[in-house]
């Protein structure tokens, strides 16, 4: 027998921001998912789902942070240490010039020692925003120094060493 996966069986409210999960989001399939959270203008915390791959209708191929009642399970596959994001720093697939905003889901941004991955935050009302997943800490930010940062154009979660 062949296993696809390890992981284990867990409630998502239970797993800690930066988590790495399968999930079954309502209306779409199976996904890989990250537990994010964020601060919004107001000082309100929040916390979002974060699709990295395979990705729903509408959101054109890239990462999107959704409400967490999307997912339509409590029961999720914690991935948590059997997968890792990893990011190419080929020549190839890096830049230093970021594209302009609305163009960054999908990429990755290294600023110093972080890399954040470009997502598109859907507000209730259907429109989105860009936004940045810290791919280790699991924090929602909105705001980037472009001017520091570098963007990689390859990016893949890998089996964790």
């Amino acid at each position: 027998m062949h296993v696809a996966y390890e992981g284990r069986v867990a409630n998502v409210a239970d797993l800690r921001d930066g988590s790495v999960f399968l999930a079954d989001l309502d209306g779409g399939p199976v996904v890989r998912a990250v537990k994010a959270s964020y601060v919004n203008p107001s000082g309100i915390h929040g916390g979002k789902i974060v699709t990295v791959g395979p990705f729903r209708d509408g959101d054109e191929g890239k990462p999107g942070a959704y409400e967490p009642h999307v997912v339509r399970r409590l029961a999720v596959v914690d991935l948590t240490g059997v997968l890792a994001f990893a990011f190419s720093t080929a020549p190839e697939h890096v830049s230093f010039g970021p594209p302009p905003p609305r163009e960054r889901p999908g990429l990755v941004l290294l600023v110093g020692d972080d890399a954040y991955l470009g997502c598109r935050f859907h507000e209730g009302d259907g429109l989105w925003e860009t936004a940045y997943l810290n791919v280790a800490t699991g924090e929602i930010v909105f705001q980037l120094d472009a001017a520091e940062a570098c963007v990689s154009r390859q990016w893949a979660l890998r089996a964790a060493a």
